[in-house]
């Protein structure tokens, strides 16, 4: 999007988008929709996203022993266990931010640039030294975004690292991955499993009713429905 005229263009020509901002802002007309809407639009959603009071906090800080599953207590076992998940999606004594908020490469997506990773390399650095925005460096070629934390620090030791996301929510925010290249759960897992195995230097060999019990965990991270309600009890005030 280079411009707030490729923005609203989008908006226009998706008659859902057309409905959506007639709904909440009374545009009789696409022509009468604005950026700055767009902009109140963006920050009502970006206010659901809250996160906590998932069945996992109120077993694991508040006492309740019977908010989690026994699938789910064994896949937090595994979690901070075997699985060694918990390296990089931390939880701490008093609280989880399910993040060491540091880079990491599993090497997803890095087999499509693998054989002109050299000439993409090279072709970033003179971008940037030339002064080219890096919104338009990588908007210019799908492959630059492979390149992860390497595309602003040009250190070889960060092609293909990625900061680590919360899991919180995660049951809910399919598909998976930076480029959204693993569509299930499960198999975000399974990835998960196959490139920590490497990082080992050994197999993580888990077996299905393991993996079963993991997925189980990662769905006691998701909000209650009871403190989405509680953070957001009318999610149309905030277009107003």
């Amino acid at each position: 999007m280079p411009d707030d005229a490729a923005v609203l263009h989008v908006i226009a020509q998706d008659p859902n988008y057309v409905e959506a901002f007639k709904h909440a802002f009374g545009a009789s007309e696409v022509s009468q929709v604005r950026i700055e809407q767009v902009a109140q639009a963006l920050a009502a959603y970006e206010r659901t996203l809250r996160a906590g009071d998932s069945a996992f906090d109120r077993y694991a800080f508040g006492g309740d022993k019977t908010a989690l599953s026994a699938s789910a207590v064994r896949g937090l076992t595994l979690f901070t266990g075997t699985a060694r998940c918990s390296t990089c999606h931390t939880i701490e004594r008093d609280h989880a931010l399910l993040t060491d908020n540091q880079f990491h490469a599993l090497s997803v997506g890095m087999e499509r640039i693998s054989g002109h990773l050299a000439q993409l390399t090279t072709e970033l650095a003179t971008q940037k030294q030339k002064g080219v925005p890096l919104d338009q460096i990588i908007l210019s070629n799908d492959d630059f975004a492979e390149l992860g934390r390497f595309v602003v620090s040009l250190d070889p030791k960060d092609i293909g690292k990625f900061r680590t996301p919360s899991l919180r929510n995660v049951a809910k925010t399919g598909p998976y991955m930076h480029d959204g290249g693993v569509p299930t759960l499960l198999q975000a897992v399974d990835y998960e499993v196959y490139y920590r195995s490497n990082e080992q230097g050994r197999p993580l060999l888990l077996t299905p009713m393991e993996r079963q019990d993991l997925i189980a965990f990662l769905e006691a991270l998701t909000t209650s429905p009871q403190a989405l309600a509680r953070l957001n009890p009318d999610p149309q005030a905030a277009y107003r």
